[in-house]
This record gives structure tokens, sequence and C-alpha cells, in this order.
């Protein structure tokens, strides 16, 4: 049952022991003996017996299993308000594939990792740490605020590192590694979740450690304005956040689609490698799909999702030709899709999806994607003076008659001029975000005027606050 699932997922991520659903009551959640109700209505008597029928149990008996995907809880029963109370705890393990017998339980990720690993991830969590590398070959180190900084003295070994991410990974992961010597892994453990790259390297294994925050961040959050609610107003077609790696975009395509859920009665799927937020019931249906778990790719996923009839795709990333031509064709369908690229302007972004087509495909990838694409938005992650100690500038393009007109006529090179022209029409120089970010000191001058692609343009923005 989708909505049991989706909450039981918050036991993890919030580090919980159980989670209790009454009849005509707002679920919470159980740490200790604290009592946390989450924000979402109360649920019907009528909702809360379909979650009991839901369960494995013998009829008037007070205690049931219920299964979900990769894990198995024990479910207490007890009448209340006149209907149900069930309390679903974790800890039977995880349950056994049809037709064999039951498999041993696998320990959440870094659930016992007491050691110096997890201190080490406590204290670059405390420090705010974008990122966490551990190495057998290096002394551990955490980013904070763009740089490097020194967690430890000693290298970290190969069974340690083995020991926190080999549990949470899947069976795919797991050949993915062997064969291509990475594989990414999304873990999560007593509140904490991480997106996690685990490779080999010349001196043995290594590890990148990504914090998310278990809250999905808003717009404001990210000191982005608020008017890119905007982009989830399409219908249908194609929304691309683009940029380096590590420069967000992934996370501002997460706070479009909880701003969804927040004021939209849509069906989301998502496309995930891996999943990172794990959004709760609101007003949308959202169905998180991880590749390597539930969905052998994204071009699979996405040849899935028609037939899912979903309003939203949110589409991890454009990374291959096969991808790409599907994204297409579902935001042809009738569909909006939210993705991103490694693109580092709106104009390399085009040029980078209609080069990875054979020569005589591209016309037609052109005229196609002119017609379906929506908006660009480009952004770069840059050093400020506040916390967190790093701020977003950002460009964005949307997608008028005469940039469309640019892309058919294979004249991206011009694009650059039509959002100088198009202010008026939402779109945001890179410049003018710069600008906007030295005003409010989130950026100092220098590298704001470093970071510029047009310097002249930026000293005379800033000239005009």
């Amino acid at each position: 049952m989708a909505l049991i699932d989706s909450l039981l997922k918050l036991i993890a991520l919030r580090g919980a022991d159980a989670l209790i659903v009454e009849s005509d009551g707002v679920p919470f959640l159980l740490k200790g003996s604290d009592e946390l109700p989450l924000k979402m209505p109360p649920l019907d008597a009528e909702v809360v017996t379909a979650m009991l029928a839901a369960t494995s149990r013998t009829d008037g008996a007070p205690r049931a299993t219920y299964e979900s995907d990769s894990e198995r809880f024990e479910v207490v029963i007890a009448s209340a308000r006149g209907g149900h109370r069930l309390t679903f705890r974790p800890g039977m393990g995880r349950p056994a594939p049809s037709g064999t017998t039951e498999m041993p339980r696998i320990q959440p990720p870094l659930a016992q990792a007491s050691g110096h690993l997890a201190e080490l991830l406590d204290r670059a969590a405390k420090m705010g740490a974008s990122d966490v590398f551990f190495s057998t070959s290096a002394p551990a180190c955490a980013r904070v605020s763009g740089a490097l900084r020194a967690l430890d003295t000693t290298p970290a070994s190969e069974a340690d590192l083995l020991s926190v991410v080999s549990p949470g990974m899947s069976e795919a992961e797991r050949e993915a590694f062997e064969q291509h010597g990475s594989a990414d892994v999304g873990l999560s453990a007593a509140g904490a979740r991480y997106r996690v790259n685990l490779f080999k390297q010349n001196g043995g294994l290594a590890a990148a450690f990504r914090p998310i925050n278990t809250r999905v961040p808003t717009l404001l959050d990210l000191h982005l304005p608020t008017s890119f609610h905007e982009l989830t107003a399409h219908r249908h077609g194609l929304v691309l956040m683009a940029g380096t790696a590590g420069s967000g975009k992934s996370t501002t395509l997460v706070s479009l689609v909880e701003h969804l859920n927040r004021n939209s009665d849509k069906h989301i799927v998502t496309l995930e490698d891996p999943i990172e937020y794990v959004y709760a019931p609101r007003r949308c249906l959202i169905h998180q799909r991880e590749v390597g778990r539930h969905v052998s790719s994204f071009q699979a996923g996405l040849r899935a999702a028609l037939r899912e009839s979903p309003d939203v795709i949110l589409l991890g990333e454009m990374r291959d030709r096969e991808t790409i031509a599907a994204a297409l064709t579902a935001a042809e369908t009738g569909h909006l899709v939210l993705s991103t690229i490694h693109s580092a302007s709106a104009a390399m972004a085009i040029d980078r999806i209609i080069d990875v087509f054979s020569e005589h495909q591209q016309t037609q990838v052109r005229y196609q994607l002119a017609n379906v694409l929506r908006a660009i938005v480009t952004q770069t992650m840059l050093p400020s003076p506040k916390p967190p100690g790093r701020v977003v500038a950002f460009e964005r393009v949307n997608v008028t008659a005469a940039v469309s007109t640019k892309i058919r006529e294979n004249r991206t090179h011009q694009i650059e001029t039509e959002i100088q022209r198009g202010r008026a029409e939402g779109m945001v120089p890179f410049e003018l975000s710069l600008a906007d970010l030295a005003k409010q000191r989130l950026l100092s001058s220098e590298v704001a005027a470093g970071a510029s692609r047009d310097p002249s343009f930026f000293a005379q923005l800033l000239r005009e606050a």
C-alpha cells in the first residue's frame, strides 16, 4: 500500500522507533518517549481500516506483520477512537523473495557504525560540510564552504568503508561496482541521509558522502526567487536545470516538486539514481523509483512512466541518447518532464542534447526540442561570507518564440542576446543574479566579478544598484 510505504520510510529518515496511525488521527512517529506528529491531515477511519487489511494476521490477533519493498514490520493492533490504532515497528528483517526461504536481515547502513567513521561523519555534519571523503590512501576530509578541511590524520581501512557502505547496496549496485569500479548508493541512519559514491582507485577504495537534509528545502532556503515556481505551471514540456556537478541543480528540482506536492493535486513519478529526498504524503501522489532497485535504467523507467499516467516526471539526469530521446517523447505526449543536465550554460545544454544524436537525426531533434523545451535554469555554486557558506548564482532562459526559432535554426550561440532582451519576459542574465547576490552581501563583489562571464555588464549592473 503506497501510503503506508511512504510513511514507513520516515522511521529511518528521522531515526524514530515506530510509526503510529489511528482512525481520524494525525499519524505520528515515536522516538523514545517523544511523539512527533507528521505534517499531514488526519487519516479517515476507512483509510486505517484499509491499512489493517494490508497486514498479514490471523483474524482477531493483536499482532501482525507488514512488508514494504525493503523491510518487514511488526504491527501491534489496538482499538482507538471507535476504530483502530496500528503501531508499526521495524526490526523483522527484509521480506523474503517469492519462492525462497527467508533471507537474514541486513542491518540498515550506518545503524551499527558507531565507530570511527560514524564519529567523523557526525563531526562533518556539525561543521556544515557539503561533502565528506574517505579513502584508504589518504586521510578523511570534508568540504566546508567549498574548501577541503582535514577530519583525520590516518586513512580509513577498506574493511571500515565496506562495513558502512556495503550493507546498503542492492545486488545491481554490487554488480555495477564490480564491473565498472564505482556505484552510487543511498544510505540513511539515525536521522541522517547520504548519497554515496563508492569507487576503486589507485590506492584502494574511496567514498564520497554527500549529506542530504531530511527536510525538503524551499526556494527561499536556497536564496532562489519564488518566481521559479512558474516553472512547474506548464502542463507539458521539458524544464531543465543545468550546471556542473555540485551546483545544486538537483536540490532546486526537489524544492519545485515539493511546491507541487503542497499546492497541486497531481501524480508525480520520479526516476532517481539514487533516491535522495523522500517526499511526505501531502496533496500529490508521488511514486519514487530508484535506478538499479526499482527499474533497470532511466530509459526503461521513462518508457514505463508513459503507461503509469503521471502528470509530472522527475528525471534525475539527461545522461545518454536513449534517455534524452525518451524524455523528449514524454514531453511531447502531454507530460511535464523536470530534469538536470551537466552544462555550464543554456546554449551549451541545448548543443549537448543535440550532439548526442547522429548527424542525420539532429535536424529532427532540433525541431523536437524547439517545440517541447519550456525553460533552462543554469546554476553555479559560489562561496558566500554568510551561513551556510555557499550560495547559488543562476541564469534563467524562458523558451520564447525567438529562442525556439534559434534552436530550430541551429543558432544557439545567439541565445545569450535573447536573455538580455527578455528580462521583461522573466529571463535572468547570469550577471544580474550575481549583482543581486552582491547587493544582498551574500557574495563579495570580488567573487561575483570573478564568476561573471561579462565583467563590464556586471560592473554596469552593480553601479545601477
